[in-house]
């Protein structure tokens, strides 16, 4: 498998999963397979760490309306927080506790982008990079296309896109090459190159930037495999990964719908089990586990690089979300 480094200036980014079966582009969450609970001991491989989580208030909660289907991620950059769901993207103002407020109203339509988007992150100045079935495209601070990702084999298209609290992102499209995009403030173009994973995974389901460099996958080494987390230097060789199927805190991963590195270790939301696991960042053993009450569609890191933003999808459709905070 080939990982394309999509540049825009000076930093980087990567593309991920998710699912709508009316949507083109946009393929959902993926079940790695494993069972909800295998009857195992907990094992866990260093200190344990709380995991604690706290609803938003219930302001924060997005209805969907006549159009709007589900949840598909979610995005924070900075004060500002996109929530990509079936139809349409909004861009809102996250708040000092870290949940989601108003529409940024000057961005869009009032704080809208309609469409069939599969995933967008916020981006430094304001700005924000998406990706639907057609490919990848840079917007400015107000919403308006300022260039289109275009690679050697023509436009570049990706099903999840994660950003971390520097504005560097990362992603993928199952089996198609992985892309890391750096982002320059006041750049309006960007730049596709190509990485190769070493050894090539048979399936990738989300990714994320790794805090010191290369990135974070949740991965599959076949089509019957159980989903590991494995991490990945900037040259595309594989650092480290977990051990499936041991019981480590809780069992195995049911599916990922997001993965990100904070300081406390890499977080990845699963949506079949309606959990997070936090794996430790050394030896990618999991040390935390929360339960959600609805289904995590997506997470996000909010600033100072330890807690976390997750989007839920509730009863209805409706989504909520979470602050998650490690201690």
């Amino acid at each position: 498998m080939r990982v394309r480094v999509v540049q825009l200036g000076l930093f980087l980014a990567a593309f991920g999963c998710g699912e709508d079966d009316e949507a083109v582009g946009y393929l959902g969450a993926v079940d790695g397979g494993a069972p909800p609970d295998l009857g195992q001991p907990d094992v866990v491989s260093r200190e344990p760490v709380s995991v604690v989580a706290a609803s938003c208030s219930e302001s924060s909660v997005i209805s969907m309306g006549d159009g709007v289907g589900g949840v598909r991620g979610i995005s924070a950059f900075e004060s500002l927080g996109v929530v990509v769901m079936s139809g349409e993207v909004r861009v809102v103002r996250l708040g000092s506790d870290g949940c989601p407020g108003g529409l940024v109203e000057s961005f869009g339509d009032g704080g809208v982008l309609l469409g069939e988007v599969s995933s967008a992150v916020g981006l430094p100045g304001g700005r924000l990079l998406y990706a639907d079935h057609g490919g990848m495209r840079l917007l400015d601070s107000v919403g308006s296309v300022v260039d289109e990702c275009v690679g050697s084999d023509g436009p570049v298209v990706s099903r999840v896109l994660g950003a971390d609290g520097d504005g560097r992102v990362v992603g993928v499209f199952t089996k198609s090459p992985l892309m890391r995009v750096d982002v320059g403030l006041g750049v309006m173009d960007c730049e596709v190159d190509e990485v190769v994973l070493d050894p090539a995974p048979h399936a990738v389901m989300a990714v994320g930037v790794g805090l010191a460099g290369g990135f974070v996958t949740v991965e599959q080494a076949s089509s019957g495999a159980s989903l590991v987390v494995a991490r990945y230097g900037d040259d595309g060789v594989r650092v480290g990964a977990s051990v499936a199927g041991v019981g480590q805190a809780g069992g195995r991963l049911c599916s990922a719908s997001g993965v990100f590195e904070t300081e406390a270790g890499v977080f990845v939301v699963d949506s079949t089990c309606r959990r997070g696991l936090l794996f430790d960042a050394g030896g990618l053993g999991v040390v935390g586990i929360v339960e959600f009450d609805g289904v995590p569609e997506g997470v996000a890191g909010l600033p100072g690089g330890r807690d976390v933003l997750v989007v839920v999808e509730l009863v209805g459709q409706d989504a909520g979300f979470l602050t998650v905070r490690f201690e």
